[in-house]
């Protein structure tokens, strides 16, 4: 073994292919993501009077900052890319849906830079009657915030994630919203999001190295 033949880090990096992680600045290996790692919020639905629309908004965000980013916390995309979406149990008169997936707090050394990044603003993936799904690249980035490691610090940008669709309610009874959101890591990503009244189905381009979770309950209309 390496260490029994008392090799240099020079040497275990190169056999192995390894980088040293430093052990007081921010990792650049994080500890894997599980479906723990974030919450979905359930749905909220408000009224505008004045143009008579309604509506839906959904949230979720990552609680566990320790296992941001899945290894890539140095800098650079998480995976491939992550998905959110909203569907309802019947279909409604669509006026528009936005979404966005932002940054959330800065780990590792202090003192914090005093920005940080944008968030990631992207069209829909889909957007219809029965609902509306979004797909984005979320990525880590670094900074120097003490001393002379880079990155000394890092920053998860689509920590969290806002979608809102804006509808009119043209059927009868109950109306049901859920929402759910899907996230991947090393080379798995989002291959399609599949919309219906009944369902929020996230195709993954492999069995592995993801996860998805849904609201814990539905926005209801109505009902």
């Amino acid at each position: 073994m390496l260490t029994q033949a008392g090799a240099t880090d020079a040497q275990i990096k190169k056999s192995l292919g390894l980088i040293r992680v430093p052990g007081d600045s921010a990792p650049d290996v994080a500890p894997l993501s599980s479906n723990t790692s974030a919450t979905v919020g359930t749905p909220s639905i408000y009224y505008e009077t004045a143009r008579q629309l309604h509506y839906a908004s959904t949230n979720f965000r990552w609680t566990n900052l320790s296992t941001m980013g899945d290894g890539a916390y140095g800098g650079g995309n998480v995976g491939g890319r992550d998905a959110f979406a909203i569907r309802f149990s019947q279909d409604v008169q669509n006026h528009g849906v936005a979404a966005s997936f932002c940054p959330g707090n800065w780990t590792g050394a202090t003192p914090y830079p005093t920005t940080k990044p944008g968030c990631i603003v992207v069209s829909p993936e889909d957007n219809n009657s029965d609902g509306a799904s979004f797909a984005y690249q979320d990525r880590t980035q670094g900074a120097r915030c003490s001393g002379t490691d880079y990155p000394s610090c890092g920053i998860y940008v689509g920590a969290q994630g806002t979608l809102v669709f804006t509808f009119k309610k043209t059927g009868t009874g109950c109306l049901q919203v859920f929402s759910k959101y899907g996230h991947t890591w090393s080379s798995t990503t989002i291959s399609g999001v599949s919309l219906s009244n009944s369902g929020i189905t996230m195709n993954f381009s492999s069995t592995s190295n993801k996860w998805e979770i849904s609201s814990p309950n539905s926005g209801k209309l109505g009902c």
